[in-house]
């Protein structure tokens, strides 16, 4: 299966959405700071990444702005912002984020975001 990346400081949020992506037979990778998941993504190339807005080094819209100006990242791999807070559209929109994941979230909206996922690479 593809390996999915999800890039935050908080390692409960990690552990809680690994654990449901993991059970859906995907292999995951963790990022515990900016500057790491734009490496991990080049060298690993995940299927989707969750980008938490508020990582070290790098923030998250920093990371986006990186991964979608960088030419070795297909422009259609989704980068999902990884936050409950609001954020104002023309900001989400400038750096490239596919969607916004809630980091309260029910497993059935992992399940239905990966079978997405799927059925368009399939």
């Amino acid at each position: 299966m593809a390996t999915i990346l999800i890039a935050t400081m908080d390692s409960t949020d990690y552990a809680t959405l690994a654990a449901e992506i993991e059970g859906e037979g995907y292999d995951v990778l963790w990022a515990s700071d900016g500057q790491e998941a734009v490496e991990l993504t080049l060298e690993h190339r995940p299927a989707i990444a969750f980008i938490d807005s508020s990582l070290a080094l790098f923030n998250g819209f920093e990371v986006a702005e990186i991964l979608r100006g960088d030419p070795e990242v297909p422009r259609d791999m989704p980068l999902l912002l990884f936050s409950d807070e609001a954020v104002e559209p023309h900001r989400f929109d400038a750096v490239g984020f596919t969607a916004q994941f809630h980091k309260t979230h029910s497993h059935e909206s992992v399940r239905e975001l990966l079978s997405a996922l799927a059925y368009q690479a399939g």
